[in-house]
């Protein structure tokens, strides 16, 4: 997931919040993810503050069992690949990352070969089995709030 809409004039750019209708969004998109049974088993989070803000809210409307854990690797251009490999070695399923773009939109290409431009509040779901190439499972745009399931070689 991409965090949520945050404000433009802040001290630093890692201390940027969400704005009013950004909080709204990430709300709007968490609520669609439980009504569609996507609930994250954890939720690993990049600590810049509007990321954070975002794991926080998608958090407290979805009740994770694993809670929401800040990782430095989910930092803008941190790389998150190394993220995915231990959460694959670990069997952990449903985890959700929050970060930024470009870094998404490039960790979905990576692991998928699509080419996906991650909105603000935007959610991808993505398989990753034990042997094979990830695929995407769905998009959730949060402007329309349209959950695109995606097909078996769709992608």
């Amino acid at each position: 997931m991409r965090h949520g809409p945050a404000e433009d004039d802040a001290a630093t750019d890692d201390v940027r919040e969400l704005t009013p209708k950004g909080r709204d969004r990430v709300r709007s998109v968490a609520r669609e993810l439980v009504r569609h049974r996507e609930i994250p088993s954890v939720i690993l989070t990049s600590p810049l503050v509007r990321a954070a803000q975002t794991a926080g809210i998608v958090g407290t409307e979805t009740s994770p069992q694993g809670g929401v854990e800040v990782r430095p690797e989910l930092g803008m251009g941190e790389g998150a690949m190394s993220l995915v490999n231990e959460l694959i070695s670990s069997g952990k399923s449903h985890a959700m990352l929050v970060g930024h773009q470009p870094d998404l939109s490039d960790l979905v290409h990576g692991l998928t070969g699509a080419s996906l431009d991650m909105e603000k509040a935007m959610v991808v779901g993505i398989t990753v089995p034990r042997k094979g190439r990830p695929r995407l499972r769905f998009v959730l745009h949060p402007m329309t709030m349209l959950f695109a399931p995606t097909l078996p070689g769709s992608d």
